[in-house]
């Protein structure tokens, strides 16, 4: 059974690079120039948090959602 996670965008460091979406597909759209979540249910947590590394201010936060765990950073 896959994990349950939260993804957050700290929106007020997001630089709007787009290097999330180009890393991991479908999982993040922009809005107003910055990243949102867009869509976690279809992709792995391993392709969740590459793409969550990939931002250069890591605006990205990625949480086990049972024990409020932080992935990343």
């Amino acid at each position: 059974m896959e994990k349950k996670i939260s993804v957050v965008v700290d929106r007020s460091k997001c630089m709007g690079t787009m290097s999330c979406m180009y890393t991991t597909k479908g999982l993040f759209q922009l809005s107003d120039g910055k990243a949102q979540v867009k869509d976690i249910e279809s992709h792995t947590v391993e392709s969740i948090l590459d793409a969550a590394e990939a931002c250069p201010v890591s605006a990205i936060t990625v949480s086990d959602e049972k024990s409020g765990k932080r992935l990343f950073p």
